[in-house]
């Protein structure tokens, strides 16, 4: 059996091991960052267009914040989506404090890190604005 055509690989890593340098010479490296506030807003709009764009805003925001701060893991766009989509199912519509004691977020992906959620989380607004709230998550 014969290929038609070499093919391409891509190659992916989060980074928690070093890729060889044997690896490194057969390919062509270049890393990725994470997204930007404004770029993973984007990606979130375009992926879950039916999301509450007052609710992307505040849970990009909380997972940015969360990448600042020393994790085993750090969360990536696949995490801020599934944020979004659990408060989504929760038919929840803003982060308030009682959103977040629902949710109680996962950031941590190993057992032995602790749970930063408390500091990262974001401000909630006095009052929810969206007509689609039915949960109620405005009142504290």
């Amino acid at each position: 059996m014969k290929a038609r055509h070499v093919p391409a690989v891509l190659l992916t890593s989060n980074g928690t091991r070093e890729l060889s340098d044997a690896l490194r010479r057969r390919g062509l490296y270049h890393w990725l960052d994470y997204p930007t506030l404004a770029r993973e807003i984007a990606i979130l709009r375009s992926t879950l267009p039916g999301a509450e764009m007052a609710l992307v805003e505040q849970a990009v925001a909380f997972v940015q914040r969360l990448r600042k701060l020393d994790l085993g893991k750090t969360p990536g766009v696949a995490e801020t989506l599934d944020c979004v989509r659990a408060l989504q199912r929760l038919a929840l519509a803003l982060w308030t404090p009682r959103c977040r004691r629902r949710l109680k977020p996962s950031a941590p992906k190993t057992t032995r890190q602790p749970n930063p959620a408390r500091k990262a989380a974001p401000a909630a607004p006095k009052r929810c604005t969206t007509a689609a709230c039915r949960s109620g998550c405005h009142k504290t």
